[in-house]
This record gives C-alpha cells, sequence and structure tokens, in this order.
C-alpha cells in the first residue's frame, strides 16, 4: 500500500512538472559575439514593438563616442542596427519609450547646469532625431519622463525638490511652480497613460501632522488635482509608487515604518480622492496570508500574535524587512505590487538617513532601476533605489543577498486582498537589482527569476492556490551547441508584453558540430512565453 502510494505521488509530481513545461517556451533566441571588452548592452523593452539594444563602444571620432543601437522585433530579429555619436564625455543616464519612439538621454556632469543630448529613435523607420536642451538651473536629476509631446525632469535645487517641464515645440525649460518645499522628497513623477503626469512629495521632517502631497498636471504642466493625504504620527512611509491611469481610478502604494527606522513594517495603500478625507490603509507584514509562508509554523504563530498584540497597542510591529516595492500593475480587481526582500550587504549603508534622496539616474517608470543595463522593462528604467544615494555599493566586497518576492494584490481601497510569495535560491549581488518579474493570465499568476543559466517558475492558481514550480532550462541557438560557462551576476529576467518575458545575460558556447569555430563568448536574449 506505501508503495502505491509513493507512485502516485511522483506521478502526480511529474505530471504537474510536464503540464507546467507544456505552458512553457522559448520561441525565439538572440545572439551577438561579446569580445571581453566589450562594454555590457542595456535592454530596453519597446513591448510589442520589441527591444532595443544599447551600448557604448571602444570607438571614437571628433570626440564623440559612437554608441551602437539594435532594434529587435517580437521574434528577436534584428531590424535596425544604428550608431549613434555622442560627446565622450556625457553618459547615457535615461529612456524613455511611447507607441513609436524611443529616447536616449545623455548628460554630463553632476548637475543639470549642462546640455543634455535628447536622441529619439523611430522604431518604424529607424530614423534619429536629436535635440539640445540647454537649462539655465543646476538642478540634480532624478526623474525623467515624456508627456505628450513634452518631456518633464524632476530633481533638487539646494537639496529641495523641483519639477521642470521642456517644451518641444518651444524649445525650452520652464519651472513648475509650487515644488521647492524644505524637508521634502520628490519620490515620484511619472507620466500616465492619457498624457498627464503624477508627481509625489513626503515630507520628511520630524514634526507632528507631516503629509504625503500628491499632484497630476497636463502635458504643458497646468496643474489638474491636488491631494493632500495626512500620515499618522508615529509611522513613516518610506517608498511611494502611483499607478498610472490604466484604471480609471489612481491608488498610490508603498511600505511604511518607525520613524527612523531602516526597514519596513509593510504596505500601505491609499486611493486618490481629492474631494473627500481618505486615511492610509496599513498592512503590517504578519497580516498578510503567505507572507510568513517560508517559517515553521510555531514561529509563524508566534509572529502573527505579538504583531496584532503590537497594532492593538499602537506600537510598530517588531517584525520588520529590508523590502523595495518595484512596480504596479494595474488589472480588472485591482492593483498588483511586486516587491522583493533583501539583506544588505554588511559594509553598506542600507538606508539613507539624510534628504534629499538624489537618484542619479532618472527614470519614469519604476522605483527602483538603477541604470547598470539590467533593468530593461516597462515599470524599470534607470532609477537609483530609495534605500541607496549614489553610492549604490557598485563593487562592495560584501554582498546584498535578495532572499523573496513578493505578489500582493490590492482593492482599489488600499486593503490587502492576497499576497503569494517565491522563495529565491541564493542570488547574490554586488548592487541592489530587481531579480524577479511577473505576470498574470486568466486566473494563473507566474512569477520569475534567472538563476544562472535557468529560469526558475512558480505558477500559482488564484481560483484553487494551487502551486507548480519549475525549472526551465535556458535554450540555446542550436542543438549542436554546447554552453561552457554562464557569466555571473549579469542579466536577468523581464516581463515584456501580455505572456511574455525575456531573458538575457552572457555566456562562453562551443558548437560541437562545427569545431573549427571554436569557442564564443555571446551575448543573449531569450524569449519566454507562458500560455
Amino acid at each position: 500500500m506505501m508503495r502505491i502510494i509513493i507512485v502516485i505521488v511522483i506521478l502526480s509530481a511529474w505530471a504537474a512538472g510536464n503540464l507546467l513545461h507544456g505552458q512553457v517556451s522559448q520561441p525565439s533566441r538572440f545572439e551577438k559575439e561579446q569580445k571581453f571588452n566589450d562594454e555590457d548592452f542595456t535592454v530596453i523593452s519597446l513591448e510589442e514593438a520589441g527591444l532595443a539594444l544599447v551600448r557604448e563602444t571602444k570607438q571614437y571620432k571628433a570626440g564623440n563616442r559612437t554608441w551602437e543601437l539594435i532594434l529587435l522585433d517580437t521574434t528577436l530579429t534584428e531590424r535596425y542596427a544604428l550608431d549613434v555619436e555622442i560627446d565622450q564625455r556625457k553618459t547615457l543616464i535615461g529612456y524613455e519609450y511611447d507607441s513609436v519612439f524611443f529616447y536616449l538621454l545623455f548628460k554630463s556632469g553632476e548637475s543639470l547646469k549642462t546640455i543634455l543630448d535628447l536622441v529619439a529613435v523611430n522604431t518604424r523607420t529607424a530614423e534619429m532625431k536629436r535635440t539640445e536642451i540647454k537649462p539655465e538651473l543646476a538642478i540634480t536629476l532624478s526623474h525623467f519622463s515624456k508627456v505628450g509631446n513634452n518631456f518633464v525632469f524632476g530633481g533638487y535645487v539646494n537639496n529641495e525638490p523641483a519639477v521642470l517641464l521642456f517644451g518641444s515645440e518651444q524649445q525650452s525649460l520652464k519651472i513648475i511652480p509650487g515644488f521647492f518645499q524644505k524637508e521634502t522628497e520628490l519620490v515620484e513623477v511619472r507620466g500616465n497613460k492619457n498624457n498627464t503626469f503624477s508627481v509625489i512629495l513626503i515630507d520628511r521632517s520630524q514634526r507632528d501632522n507631516r503629509k504625503l502631497l500628491f499632484k497630476i498636471f497636463d502635458s504643458h504642466g497646468k496643474e489638474l488635482l491636488e491631494d493632500v493625504i495626512a500620515i499618522e504620527g508615529k509611522r513613516s512611509l518610506q517608498t511611494a509608487i502611483v499607478s498610472s491611469l490604466v484604471r480609471d481610478d489612481l491608488i498610490l502604494l508603498g511600505t511604511w515604518g518607525g520613524m527612523n527606522s531602516r526597514q519596513s513594517a509593510g504596505f500601505y495603500g491609499v486611493p486618490v480622492e481629492p474631494f473627500a478625507d481618505q486615511a492610509i490603509t496599513y498592512t503590517a507584514f504578519a497580516e498578510m496570508e503567505n507572507y510568513l509562508g517560508y517559517m515553521k509554523e510555531n514561529k509563524r504563530k508566534r509572529i502573527t500574535q505579538k504583531t496584532k498584540a503590537d497594532l492593538l497597542a499602537g506600537r510598530i510591529p517588531d517584525f520588520i524587512n529590508y523590502i523595495r516595492p518595484l512596480k504596479i500593475k494595474e488589472y480588472s480587481k485591482g492593483f498588483l505590487l511586486l516587491a522583493e526582500v533583501f539583506v544588505p550587504a554588511s559594509a553598506s549603508v542600507p538606508f539613507r538617513d539624510n534628504y534629499p534622496y538624489y537618484a542619479p539616474y532618472p527614470t519614469p517608470y519604476s522605483y527602483y532601476g538603477p541604470y547598470y543595463g539590467n533593468y530593461p522593462s516597462y515599470y524599470n528604467r534607470m532609477y537609483n533605489p530609495y534605500y541607496y544615494g549614489n553610492d549604490t555599493m557598485r563593487g562592495a566586497s560584501d554582498e546584498i543577498k535578495v532572499t523573496r518576492s513578493i505578489v500582493a494584490s490590492f482593492t482599489p481601497k488600499g486593503e490587502v486582498a492576497w499576497d503569494q510569495a517565491m522563495e529565491l535560491d541564493n542570488i547574490r549581488l554586488t548592487s541592489l537589482e530587481q531579480v524577479t518579474d511577473f505576470c498574470l493570465t486568466s486566473e494563473h499568476l507566474y512569477i520569475m527569476y534567472k538563476k544562472d543559466t535557468d529560469v526558475r517558475i512558480k505558477k500559482i492558481d488564484l481560483e484553487t492556490n494551487e502551486v507548480t514550480e519549475l525549472t526551465e532550462r535556458l535554450r540555446l541557438q542550436s542543438e549542436t551547441d554546447q554552453l561552457r560557462s554562464e557569466r555571473e551576476q549579469q542579466g536577468g529576467i523581464r516581463h515584456w508584453y501580455t505572456s511574455a518575458f525575456y531573458v538575457w545575460g552572457i555566456q562562453t558556447v562551443r558548437n560541437t558540430a562545427n569545431k573549427e569555430d571554436g569557442t564564443k563568448r555571446v551575448f543573449y536574449v531569450n524569449k519566454i512565453a507562458v500560455q
């Protein structure tokens, strides 16, 4: 009888694995030979228009550096290969994409008081247009976004937040009034789907009656909406992300903790309702259904009970984590928030004590995503984490460990409806980067991450809560190719469009059928599709 039970369990596991194998495929792959002195590519999602690969080269002409641009379609077939010459003193600090063009923003120096190069590339024709932006104000950039036909910049002037708008027709840069406020952090400048943009400010003072300030502007910088939300005295809002009006309603999501804590006690949510006094909904981690699922039952119960007692007594819960929210996805039932739990490097400072929290690489999409060649998704551009200043620990002797991925669903009122988690297998990084991504297809949630030469996948049936896990080996270009090595801590995975992902990295490959070709080092992109 025992043997029969064991056989049934093995067959069930085999059937579940094969079922998921049938639902995950790798229909295409792109390769480009990579020399040891070549720079890494930045991979930019153009959604259903494909991907853009961008990197600087070692070629110079009349004081300019040549940047290589490659456009791929959704089958990872090369459509165009372009070169653009940029002043060698300038670096790529931001990029954007709309339905036709993608934009590359270059600048030199530590402030905005210099000449910016804005390169627009038509994804259909490969035609390039270049615009010089000459600001007269010294500003440390933190955000960059395209809104309508114009561009919005966020940053700090003399440690105070500022928002500027560049008019494409007028070819001029103007200051949007109302942002020069002391002891205030500019946490978000995000373009919306309806040619407006959102701005979030958080009061970082120690006084009572602190506020979270949310504003919406049209593409010309006219204020359309303002919402001032009170922050409870004993709590601090550490991060904030706003949805982008895919739905008709707006929500602010993020993490909260104690006033001087470097770790978070939970998530919060608050809808944007400027004509009503709305309260922030705070959810502690231990109140969530699956957040503590990795713990043994007795320990989980103790933490849950202690958290309930702390909340009833008006205290900040003892159970806290280093965690960073990454992006919001809007869907029919509300909002999905992706976040990752990490253990900071012991040699680093894991949380910035002083404002303003400069982000040296601006982005319109995510609260996190430093320009390091590893943030090429719609929600992840070049923007440094809230937890780190200009010193992002690149090259630090100690490593950051990313341990878990969390996907939490919020109702339009800001309450946590459900949550799912994925444990990560020994992911260690020298700089804090996004590791996982997810997609929602009908009633299934897929969470994925890249581990060496594999993609680890967790599929959750949201109706039955049934979980299936799979390790998918990355497919090579040819059946006769043999993988020799994978470059460590290089590449990653991002959701691309609908139910497609892309994964990239650098491998050393040998073709066993044609030994004369020898071994080659390639940059690759694989497409991952789920049904």
